[in-house]
């Protein structure tokens, strides 16, 4: 969930079944981060939160984890920083990044997309239920399983579609803090993917 999203937002989203929060705000400073991941922290101790990016915002404000772009930092990097308790993710696009990123030994889950057509990457390629089914069976066959999460365009109406083709979850942004109803459109996203809110 983007930085922009209001406390309403937040409690809305909690309350009716969100079960992680990645912060990700690529214009704030690592110290800007580390404020508001610490005022999350206070108000939802119970919700772990993932900065996007940022391992040293991740440290220093004793978030739950780190979620790595597709190129950058390596996760035994993170691990090291981070220590054996903290999740570390990765977003991975395209068949070709599948197959590296699945091989770093210290992730705990990757991201994979663009799934659907969505407004946070407008115009860019779209891996579809296909290639979310590739991503999901060749991390289903390392040596350790590694969970995929499903991002891009998701909603409720295809989020079921997602966890057929294999992924363990979904991310969204545009989903929950657009809708008119925050709380409601989390609720409905818990359903499709077979939580309960």
């Amino acid at each position: 969930m983007s930085s922009h999203g209001t406390p309403y937002v937040l409690l809305s989203a909690i309350r009716n079944g969100l079960t992680c929060v990645q912060y990700r705000d690529k214009t704030a400073s690592t110290q800007e981060r580390i404020a508001w991941i610490e005022e999350f922290r206070d108000f939802w101790p119970e919700v772990p939160i993932i900065v996007n990016g940022d391992v040293l915002a991740a440290y220093r404000a004793r978030a739950h984890g780190v979620h790595l772009p597709a190129r950058g930092t390596r996760a035994e990097e993170a691990r090291d920083v981070l220590g054996p308790d903290a999740i570390i993710g990765r977003s991975i696009h395209w068949d070709d990044l599948v197959t590296g990123a699945l091989g770093e030994r210290e992730l705990d889950y990757v991201v994979f997309g663009t799934v659907f057509s969505s407004e946070s990457h407008p115009g860019g390629p779209v891996a579809g239920l296909r290639g979310l089914k590739h991503a999901c069976t060749a991390a289903e066959s390392r040596p350790s399983p590694l969970p995929v999460i499903a991002i891009g365009g998701i909603t409720p109406a295809n989020a079921a579609m997602c966890m057929a083709a294999g992924a363990a979850g979904v991310a969204v942004i545009r989903s929950i803090s657009d809708a008119p109803d925050p709380g409601l459109a989390t609720s409905e996203l818990a359903k499709a993917i077979g939580g309960v809110p």
